[in-house]
């Protein structure tokens, strides 16, 4: 059908005339291993290519003009993956084409996303071989808590919130302790990162001050979030309180360093400092 519309007419500009097509091959793979440094994780949701969208656009016809609606027809194609012919005709020119995965409500965070997009060529009477590996297009985040801070918490609930620009509402994942193994897929778009919890010795509370904002993202990013907490008495002596500090560093994968100070003791006091003070000038 597509052809039909394009094709079943003379184009003329400037004494140039098409009226031949070419053909384009197209053969899809995708790979979900796109994460650095981290063995393959595949999303708890099943992914079927067939359904990934197919778009087609022209750019230029065959003697570099660009395509302007007017003189130059504009031209689009679409299909899902499942239907895209062995062979699709086109007429001569530049096109660009983009692979997406189906769109999901941006709540979905068990989920991978994919996402490629090409410039080819199309001559008359060839065909055009096309290879497209499409790749995961959102971001990974994992938590990666240490012994002590399962130790000195009694519970824990760990929030990270994509801030989308424009969006009144935005999107959260959260994690507690019964879920720590749980694997998060969110966009690639700036996100924060919130801690709350209580201590196991007193139930006294444990949270960020204020959210922790990440601001440098991309598709593919692997975020850690490193959770750990001084154990209870040691004496903080950045004066930071109770409050959970964290750092970002740049790896090959992001890593956020979480470390809940502990509880600050204060010192005994001192019933006879007059006999201390002999015994040390002793």
């Amino acid at each position: 059908l597509a052809s039909c519309l394009v094709f079943g007419c003379e184009l003329k500009q400037e004494n140039k005339v098409t009226t031949g097509v070419g053909d384009l091959s197209l053969e899809v793979t995708c790979s979900e291993d796109g994460f650095v440094d981290k063995p393959l994780i595949k999303s708890s949701a099943s992914i079927n290519t067939d359904e990934f969208t197919v778009f087609i656009e022209k750019l230029e016809n065959e003697f570099g003009e660009a395509v302007n609606g007017k003189d130059i027809p504009q031209w689009t194609g679409n299909w899902t993956l499942g239907e895209f012919p062995s062979l699709l005709e086109l007429a001569p020119g530049k096109f660009k084409i983009v692979i997406a995965s189906p769109q999901i409500e941006r709540t979905r965070t068990d989920m991978k996303t994919f996402y490629a997009e090409e410039v080819f060529y199309i001559k008359e009477d060839e065909v055009t071989p096309l290879q497209i590996e499409v790749g995961v297009s959102n971001m990974m985040i994992t938590l990666a808590p240490t012994d002590n801070f399962f130790n000195e918490l009694a519970d824990f609930t760990i929030t990270v919130t994509a801030e989308y620009e424009g969006i009144a509402e935005p999107v959260s994942v959260s994690w507690t302790q019964d879920d720590v193994a749980k694997v998060a897929f969110i966009e690639p778009v700036p996100f924060s990162v919130m801690v709350t919890g209580h201590r196991k010795i007193d139930g006294s509370e444990a949270q960020l001050k204020e959210p922790y904002k990440v601001k440098t993202v991309a598709a593919r990013d692997h975020h850690i979030l490193n959770l750990d907490v001084q154990v209870t008495g040691e004496v903080d002596t950045k004066g930071n309180g109770s409050f959970i500090k964290i750092i970002g560093t740049m790896n090959p994968s992001t890593e956020l360093d979480i470390t809940v100070p502990g509880v600050e003791e204060a010192p005994i006091p001192d019933d006879n400092p007059e006999e201390d003070d002999d015994k040390v000038a002793a």
